[in-house]
């Protein structure tokens, strides 16, 4: 089995009835790669920072990290995708930085919901309506049970990122922790020691106690003053979401 290097490459493994010999029924490949090309734009929106806004894509995320199909590999139903740029146009993208950023981003992501892990996800992925959005995606990518195939995601090396077959135990896991995690959310401040700051995610970290830290999504018009009052107190209102032991894990919504 070749290796392939390409930095933003990875294949979608179709294992079950009928994929050994390179068949697979067109309407289930289509729905999976079109779900996994809104996972990827999804991820593209959050490295530039722009809003959610429900199911809307600009049309240059669209353009500029679309996904390029080549042939499947002999004798099974690994399908090598490739995050490639679909415009000849200038845009405010930084190149093909900008692509391996949010490849390495849909890596780390599908990493973290292969293995059912609410909190890798969570420090990832802070605001809660791209948290949906990306789960949903994640499972619609998933074909039918009664087609017998499962998908999992492998990266450029062919290692197993998300292994289809336990898949939906991990998805249960990882909304039962999401949802305990969420229960209590409620409006209010989080004081803590500013750590770090993430300017291409637009994010920083704060530390309100020793033991544990948030990282937080910031608006790009307050980043000079951020970068003033680093290593020292701040305080960041919004939406508190705590886990089952009151201990704030995640600030959303931020005013």
């Amino acid at each position: 089995m070749s290796k392939h290097r390409n930095p933003r490459l990875f294949w979608l493994h179709f294992e079950g009835a009928g994929t050994d010999s390179n068949a697979l029924p067109a309407q289930v490949l289509a729905k999976s790669l079109q779900q996994v090309q809104r996972i990827v734009h999804l991820l593209a929106k959050i490295h530039r920072g722009d809003p959610f806004e429900g199911v809307q894509i600009p049309n240059e995320i669209r353009s500029r990290f679309g996904l390029m199909c080549k042939p499947p590999q002999e004798g099974s139903f690994d399908l090598p995708v490739e995050m490639s740029d679909l415009s000849n146009q200038v845009s405010q993208f930084k190149g093909y930085g900008d692509q391996e950023a949010v490849y390495c981003s849909f890596q780390e992501v599908t990493r973290a919901i292969g293995k059912g892990n609410g909190e890798d996800f969570q420090q990832l992925v802070p605001d809660i309506r791209f948290q949906d959005a990306l789960i949903k995606a994640y499972k619609s990518a998933q074909p039918p049970k009664q087609i017998g195939v499962v998908l999992s995601i492998k990266d450029g090396s062919q290692k197993t990122i998300l292994d289809g077959r336990t898949f939906q135990s991990a998805y249960n896991q990882l909304y039962s922790r999401r949802n305990l995690d969420v229960v209590s959310g409620s409006s209010e401040y989080v004081i803590g020691l500013l750590t770090g700051m993430d300017f291409g995610r637009q994010r920083m970290q704060i530390k309100p106690s020793c033991d544990y830290s948030l990282k937080v999504g910031y608006d790009e018009r307050f980043e000079a003053r951020l970068c003033e009052l680093r290593n020292k107190l701040v305080r960041v209102h919004g939406r508190v979401c705590h886990d089952g032991n009151g201990k704030p894990i995640r600030l959303t919504d931020i005013d």
